[in-house]
């Protein structure tokens, strides 16, 4: 992993905050995810947005689903994803490959105009060591801030 993406992931892994960091702000976070959204409707339409009733018991809240480029593998559906963490601002996008490079910049400008912090998600695949090392609730950096508890 990069040496400045671990410094800024350790940065908002706070010690016993599972789900959400001290002093959330819920509102904040969406409203900028849902300019984020719009500005990515002005190039693709097949998009949805996933609120916090989607997604919880989870490290992230809001997701921005690219149905478009959904692949299907026998009765597998898989839909690449903008994931937005409650943690420090930062987001990740699955299935990144399967995107046309177009859409991938519109992505990252939006993210970045919108004061969110880009994570590939290559890098989160690497072992968990931040504050709650050895819990088993997180083995990678991708549990801590991208999935489900």
């Amino acid at each position: 992993m990069n040496i400045q993406t671990k410094k800024l992931l350790l940065q908002f892994d706070e010690y016993d905050y599972y789900e959400f960091p001290k002093n959330f702000d819920e509102k904040d976070i969406e409203s900028r995810a849902r300019k984020v959204f719009s500005e990515i409707l002005t190039i693709e339409s097949e998009i949805y947005f996933e609120d916090w009733v989607h997604n919880q018991d989870a490290s992230f809240g809001l997701a921005i689903i690219l149905k478009k480029y959904q692949k299907t593998e026998g009765q597998n559906i898989y839909q690449p994803t903008i994931l937005f963490s409650n943690f420090g601002n930062l987001v990740t996008f699955t299935m990144k490959e399967s995107l046309p490079e177009k859409l991938i910049n519109k992505i990252l400008n939006a993210l970045k105009t919108n004061k969110f912090k880009y994570i590939d998600d290559n890098e989160l695949d690497s072992p968990y060591d931040g504050s709650m090392q050895g819990n088993e609730t997180f083995q990678t950096w991708w549990d801590r801030y991208f999935e489900w508890l």
